[in-house]
């Protein structure tokens, strides 16, 4: 008998500040994905157009984008103005705010809300049919139609930029991160056959080790699976950059390095790998998908949960040639430090 512990880090800061809003579950029977081709829907209950309705095939030979919102998600009303922006720069592109909102209920917020005075992008209201062809759970939700109606890409809010339009009408291949609310991730599933240099004790099945990023389970998850029958217990993190796995291992620490920089002191030649800097890397998804690991351990039925995390920082500094400590400053701050060393299992 297994059960089944885990955490998704950082969702409820995102629901709570409005980054990402969680809508309830569709029907996938009838999903697109990329490289399909993208029937001649009808978008009804139209804002800001010349008719009430439209055609897909009516923006043939444009890119069209379909942003799906929500009056209530507060990250993706904040979007609509640079969305608002790139519209107004662009005649090969057409985007289309997509929401199942009454129409009237969205003319009004628009009145009323000073942030959306003068935005002409066209709204489809009251939407059925779109979020058939492209269910999600998360919004913003972005869908990329080409100018011959193909889905090229399904993304998060952040790729709707005037670098990746250009992309996207370049006809360049796409290798973007892509959305997908409903990839289904096993977590009772042992990752320990796609780990990198498995650790393990000689005739016993307890081992930890490392691997890249894994598409599917999200980014900054961990868990504990007790197997009953097997007397283990698997502790894992998913899809986190390193010095998040350090965060991780010094728990106990409760030290808020990864916000605070007075916190940390990072003394290694490339800091851009353990932190993420929009102002270098503009795509975090992307960024997370480079500097991403994944990690499990398993361990003997009822061992402290302090001893696997002691464990995990011993891995990281092995694995990655790093050396991380918390140490106590001259004005009596505590400070994790990270160093690099010359020893490292992955180089």
């Amino acid at each position: 008998m297994k059960k089944l512990l885990f955490f998704m880090l950082g969702t409820c800061v995102l629901l709570l500040n409005g980054m990402a809003q969680k809508t309830s579950v569709p029907d996938l029977s009838m999903a697109l994905k990329p490289g399909e081709k993208v029937p001649d829907i009808t978008l009804n209950n139209l804002l800001n157009y010349k008719e009430n309705t439209a055609k897909l095939s009516d923006f043939e030979g444009k890119l069209v984008i379909l942003d799906f919102f929500a009056t209530w998600c507060t990250s993706c009303v904040g979007a609509l103005p640079h969305l608002d922006a790139l519209q107004k720069q662009r005649n090969d592109v057409k985007i289309l705010v997509v929401t199942s909102e009454p129409k009237e209920k969205v003319k009004a917020f628009f009145e009323r809300n000073k942030l959306l005075k003068g935005l002409e992008l066209t709204l489809v209201t009251e939407d059925t049919t779109c979020k058939q062809f492209f269910p999600h759970q998360l919004i913003p939700h972005e869908v990329w139609i080409s100018g011959n109606r193909v889905l090229k890409a399904v993304t998060e809010a952040e790729y709707v930029t005037a670098d990746k339009i250009n992309e996207a009408l370049a006809g360049k291949e796409i290798s973007w991160v892509m959305k997908d609310d409903f990839f289904t991730f096993d977590h009772s599933k042992p990752l320990k056959p796609l780990l990198d240099k498995v650790t393990a004790a000689p005739g016993k099945s307890f081992y930890s080790g490392f691997t890249g990023y894994i598409h599917g389970p999200g980014f900054l998850k961990e868990g504990l699976i007790t197997d009953s029958a097997a007397q283990t217990t698997r502790f894992y993190i998913l899809n986190a950059p390193v010095l998040n796995m350090y965060y991780k291992a010094f728990k106990e620490e409760r030290l808020g390095f990864l916000k605070s920089p007075a916190h940390r002191a990072l003394l290694v030649k490339d800091t851009l790998q353990y932190l993420y800097d929009p102002a270098i890397h503009k795509y975090k998804r992307e960024w997370q998908k480079k500097y991403a690991f994944c990690y499990e351990s398993a361990w003997p039925i009822g061992t402290p949960e302090a001893v696997m995390r002691e464990k995990l920082k011993h891995d990281i500094d092995h694995y990655f040639g790093l050396e991380g400590n918390i140490r106590n400053t001259s004005t009596g701050l505590k400070q994790f430090v990270l160093k690099e060393t010359m020893i490292s299992s992955k180089r």
